[in-house]
């Protein structure tokens, strides 16, 4: 892959500035391999991978930017990976399993995080500045997981139990630089006196997430031996652990505080019922459960920490969605579609000030020849 990013600024319809983010650039040739081992029909099963990918970031020459780095960075990463299975039970009725994965995954710097130079608005006759970090490394996590998978053919159930945990290394914190005695920077063409200098780095401690999964479907319609389908499904996860450490540095201060990670829901499941009767109907009604998420509040005012300005928190609230569908075959080559998203017209978002779409609705035509 190969792609170009590039951003413009204007102080009105006819007059340019200086974006705060460069023109840059960024490749990744990756190969990936993958053996599969099976043993007696699939009572144990083995899965190993390993890819390789080369990754390439170039900060360009930009338009009414003169302060940039025009800089290449690039860096190898070899991510492996296995998954094990292993089935003690394996009849005409039933099927009970043991699993098991480990993969290893990375998220290249973004060419802002490396070079990005903004400018504040102008605040009590002063600005703020980002300036961007070339010696970021890239974040990189392990992720293990495992559990159990239990299948009841006669009794048409299929339900799993698991447990992951996952390291996020090399997290990317925004963090204060000092200001040199002096500074200043140019606003729309005026020069003003710098307060405050953002910047990021890479945290040397490690963020830790743990938590539970699951999965149940039960065909009722099973235990009267009907070909129609009328099922019940439930999945989710639920985290147990989430702990990372933001170490805020104000010049040669620093604060360490450990808290839950942000921008990450708690609990999410879903639970639906469908009926399906194999000829011309199928029809599903399911309801999603977000739960809270705590995020940094950057429509609050700061508070005073050891004499230094910090943002506060914000936990957005959980909500409650549901939609139905319903596909019918009207004949051989042709069916019909509704949907209904969001019946009950929740007010909701994922992120604060950019809220969902309330309810809608769909109809679909669908010729097959």
């Amino acid at each position: 892959s190969n792609a170009k990013a590039w951003s413009r600024q204007w102080i009105d319809l006819a007059t340019a500035k200086a974006p705060s983010s460069p023109d840059s650039r960024q490749s990744d040739a990756g190969v990936y391999g993958q053996l599969f081992a099976d043993y007696n029909n699939g009572r144990a099963t083995a899965t190993v991978g390993l890819r390789y990918d080369h990754i390439g970031v170039e900060i360009l020459k930009t338009a009414m930017i003169t302060n940039i780095d025009l800089r290449k960075e690039s860096f190898d990463v070899v991510s492996p990976s296995y998954g094990l299975t292993f089935s003690p039970v394996i009849t005409n009725d039933y099927l009970l399993s043991l699993y098991h994965n480990l993969g290893k995954g990375f998220m290249p710097q973004s060419a802002s995080n490396l070079a990005i130079y903004s400018v504040s608005a102008p605040s009590k006759d002063s600005v703020n500045l980002t300036v961007g970090n070339p010696d970021l490394d890239p974040e990189k996590n392990i992720t293990v997981d495992g559990g159990v998978r239990f299948n009841a053919v006669k009794y048409g159930l299929n339900t799993g139990l698991g447990a992951y945990y996952t390291v996020v290394d090399n997290f990317v914190l925004n963090t204060s630089a000092s200001v040199a005695q002096g500074m200043n920077a140019e606003y729309n063409g005026n020069v003003y006196p710098v307060r405050k200098i953002s910047t990021y780095r890479n945290s040397p401690y490690e963020t830790r997430i743990a938590g539970l999964e699951w999965n149940l479907e039960w065909n009722i319609l099973s235990l009267f031996n009907r070909n129609e389908k009328l099922s019940v499904s439930t999945g989710g996860q639920a985290i147990i652990l989430s702990k990372t450490v933001n170490m805020s540095v104000y010049g040669k201060d620093t604060i360490l505080d450990t808290m839950e990670v942000n921008n990450v829901r708690n609990p999410n499941f879903s639970v639906g019922i469908t009926y399906d009767d194999n000829k011309r109907i199928c029809a599903r009604l399911s309801t999603r459960y977000i739960g809270e998420q705590k995020d940094t509040d950057w429509s609050a005012s700061t508070y005073k920490y050891r004499g230094y300005n910090i943002q506060p928190y914000i936990i957005y609230p959980e909500f409650l969605i549901t939609d139905f569908s319903m596909r019918v075959q009207v004949t051989e080559h042709n069916a019909i579609g509704v949907q209904i998203s969001n019946i009950t017209d929740e007010n909701y978002y994922e992120k604060r000030g950019y809220n969902l779409p309330g309810r809608t609705f769909g109809l679909t035509y669908e010729a097959n020849f």
